[in-house]
């Protein structure tokens, strides 16, 4: 046997070894991009709820903000003498 193993004829020990190793490690990257892909994902669609809150709030402010300042001219309006509003509304 060990005339075998000296010549060639049987495989080294230290292939399987290495060949398990080699899949393991493919293995393994394989799995952290598929699961760094989803973390991403998350994140990404995380990001993409909060800008939309933000936007939805900063909607409504703009809303309150233009309700006001329609308010405040159209007291602006009411408080104006006649004489002055007819002019405004001819120009």
């Amino acid at each position: 046997m060990n005339e075998q193993q000296n010549n060639g004829s049987a495989r080294p020990r230290g292939n399987g070894f290495l060949g398990g190793f080699v899949a393991g490690a493919i293995a393994g990257v394989i799995l952290a991009y598929v699961i760094t892909q989803e973390d991403a994902r998350d994140m990404i669609v995380g990001k993409a709820r909060e800008a939309g809150n933000r936007a939805m709030d900063a909607t409504g402010d703009l809303r309150d903000l233009y309700q006001r300042g329609r308010d405040v001219v159209d007291s602006a309006r009411s408080n104006m003498p006649d004489d002055l509003t007819r002019k405004a509304s001819e120009t």
